[in-house]
C-alpha cells in the first residue's frame, strides 16, 4: 500500500510539473505562503462522537507555489492556475486519543482574478504521518484511523487580496479528509473542515496578461479502457490472514460539453479473490465477480483528469447491503492515449479500497 501511495504522489507531482512552465522563469511567478487553520471534526458515526468531543484541529502550514501565466498555462483550464507543495503540522485537539500529525500535499488551484482581488478553488492530495493511531489495547477509542501513514485530501475555496506588489492576504474555507483506503480497519476516516488566514510573499510579482477564453472543444465521443488492481487483506482487521489480488476492467464512453468537462457512462467488471476467501473464514460462499454500471463527470486540466462517478451494482455476491457506490479517479496522461493513476471506491462516507490503474483512450 505504501508503494501505491508513493506512486500517487509521484503521478500528482508529475501532473503539476507538466502543466507548469517550471523551467521558463520568464513565464512563471513563484511565491511562499504561511497559513494558520482552525476547525472542527465531523463525527459521522455515533462511535466517533466521544473522541471528537471538544477536539478542534489546529494546523500550521507552508505553501511553496508557482503560477504559469503563458498562453499554454491559460489554455489548459481556460484560466490561470497555481500549483505547489504544502508542508504542515496538525494538532487535532485531543492528543491522548487522536495524537498529532505532519503532512505534505501537492495541489492545483484554478483562479479568477479581478484587479487586486482573486478567488480560487484548491484540490490537494498527499500523505499524513500520524502519532497516535488505533490500537486494540492502548488506544481503542480512535476509530478514525489505524495506519500511521494515511492519505490526506483537501478541497478549498480562497479569497485573496493583493496589498502590495510582493504581499497578499487570504481567507479560505477548506474540507480535509484522512483515510487509508480501508487497507486496515477501523478506518471510519476523519472529516474536518477548517478556516484559514494566510499571508503570501510573491518572489516574482507580475501583472497577469488578459486572455480570451477558449470556447471550442472536441465534439467527438471518446472511448477508454482502464485496467485496475490492488492486493486486499482477506480480513482487514487481521493482517495475519494475508492478501489476495483484486483486478478489473472499466469501459467508458465520454463526451465534452465544454473545454474542460465531459459526461461519461460505462461499465466495470472486477474479480476479487479476497471476497470468497473472507466468506470461507465466516462460513459462507461468495463469488469473486462484481459487475456494475458507472456514470458521472470528468474534469480535465491539462494532462490531469479527475472523475467523479456513481456506480450501480448489476451483480455482486458478498456481504454488502449497498446498491450503489462512488468512485473517484485521478489520473495523469503520459501521452495522448496512455494514462496512469488511482481511484478510490466508497460506499457513502466509508472507503472500501484504493486501487492503481492504467488506462488507454481511443
Amino acid at each position: 500500500m505504501h508503494r501505491v501511495r508513493s506512486s500517487v504522489a509521484f503521478i500528482f507531482f508529475l501532473s503539476l510539473l507538466s502543466n507548469t512552465a517550471f523551467a521558463q522563469v520568464d513565464s512563471a511567478t513563484f511565491s511562499i505562503k504561511a497559513s494558520l487553520h482552525k476547525g472542527f471534526i465531523i463525527p459521522h458515526s455515533d462511535s466517533l462522537k466521544k473522541p471528537a468531543e471538544g477536539a478542534y484541529p489546529f494546523m500550521a502550514e507552508l505553501d511553496f507555489s508557482w503560477l504559469n501565466y503563458s498562453q499554454n498555462g491559460w489554455s489548459s483550464a481556460n484560466c490561470y492556475r497555481k500549483s505547489g507543495l504544502l508542508l504542515g503540522y496538525v494538532d487535532f485537539g485531543n492528543p491522548e486519543v487522536l495524537g498529532k500529525g505532519s503532512y505534505f500535499m501537492l495541489y492545483t488551484e484554478p483562479q479568477l482574478t479581478f484587479s487586486k482581488l482573486s478567488f480560487s478553488f484548491t484540490g490537494a492530495a498527499g500523505l499524513i504521518f500520524l502519532t497516535n493511531v488505533y490500537d486494540r489495547e492502548e488506544n481503542p477509542s480512535n476509530l478514525f484511523y489505524s495506519n500511521s501513514v494515511s492519505g490526506l485530501i483537501r478541497a478549498g475555496f480562497t479569497g485573496t487580496y493583493t496589498v502590495k506588489d510582493h504581499l497578499q492576504f487570504s481567507l479560505s474555507a477548506n474540507f480535509n479528509h484522512i483515510s487509508n483506503g480501508r487497507t486496515r480497519i477501523p478506518n471510519y476516516g476523519m472529516n474536518f473542515p477548517t478556516a484559514a488566514l494566510s499571508m503570501t510573499y510573491l518572489i516574482q510579482p507580475n501583472t497577469l496578461p488578459s486572455r480570451t477564453r477558449i470556447k471550442s472543444f472536441d465534439p467527438l465521443l471518446h472511448y477508454s479502457v482502464d485496467f485496475f488492481t490492488v492486493k486486499r487483506f482477506v480480513n482487514a482487521a487481521y493482517e495475519s490472514f494475508g492478501k489476495e489480488r483484486m483486478m478489473g476492467l472499466s469501459f467508458k464512453v465520454s463526451k465534452h460539453f465544454n473545454h474542460c468537462s465531459s459526461w461519461a457512462v460505462g461499465t466495470e467488471v472486477s474479480y476479487d479473490q479476497s471476497i470468497p476467501e473472507t466468506g470461507e473464514l465466516f462460513g459462507y460462499e461468495s463469488s469473486p465477480w462484481i459487475a456494475s454500471l458507472i456514470g458521472g463527470h470528468e474534469l480535465s486540466l491539462g494532462r490531469v483528469s479527475f472523475s467523479q462517478l456513481l456506480g450501480i451494482y448489476v451483480y455482486k455476491d458478498y456481504d454488502n447491503s449497498h446498491a450503489v457506490f462512488q468512485r473517484y479517479v485521478l489520473d495523469y496522461a503520459f501521452s495522448k492515449r496512455l494514462r496512469i493513476g488511482f481511484s478510490l471506491k466508497a460506499h457513502l462516507e466509508v472507503a472500501e479500497m484504493l486501487d492503481g490503474r492504467l488506462g488507454i483512450t481511443f
